[in-house]
């Protein structure tokens, strides 16, 4: 890459990075993280090695040092929370919310959320549930809990 575009990508990257730093993000898994976990995220461990998989039973090779790593992680979260057991690896708030919803029902969940153009979730409006949503007054931009109401009745 030319110079003049690495400087431009690296000037992108600060200007996210304030961006993210200066403001408040009120979606709960999309926050700064201390300058700690960010450091710790800047590795080759993350940047070049896939670890698909669980311990012992990964999709690819040489995940050796992963798997210890891992381990060690699994351990400290089953010593901090008196667990059984423990998975430390990342997910999805999507991810996470599905796996939710499906254990909370046996059938085709119905789901009443707000709606994603009005800041509710990707993951309330997924195939496998009957999702209906509310919305956001456009001009108070305030919830009318009447129309809600309504929509939870139906």
């Amino acid at each position: 890459m030319q110079n003049s575009t690495i400087n431009s990508i690296e000037k992108k990257i600060r200007q996210e990075y304030s961006r993210q730093n200066d403001f408040i993000q009120l979606i709960a898994s999309e926050n700064l993280p201390s300058k700690a976990v960010y450091k710790a995220m800047q590795n080759v461990l993350l940047d070049y090695k896939t670890a698909e998989g669980y311990v012992g039973n990964r999709y690819h090779s040489g995940c050796k040092i992963i798997d210890e790593i891992e381990s060690i992680a699994i351990e400290k979260v089953k010593t901090l929370f008196g667990a059984e057991y423990s998975n430390v690896q990342t997910n999805s708030a999507t991810i996470a919310n599905q796996t939710a919803i499906a254990a909370l029902s046996d059938s085709t969940p119905k789901i009443l959320a707000m709606d994603v153009k009005c800041g509710g979730h990707i993951s309330h409006s997924v195939k496998y549930t009957n999702s209906n949503h509310y919305h956001v007054d456009k001009e108070s931009f305030l919830l009318d809990y009447d129309e809600i109401r309504k929509i939870a009745k139906k």
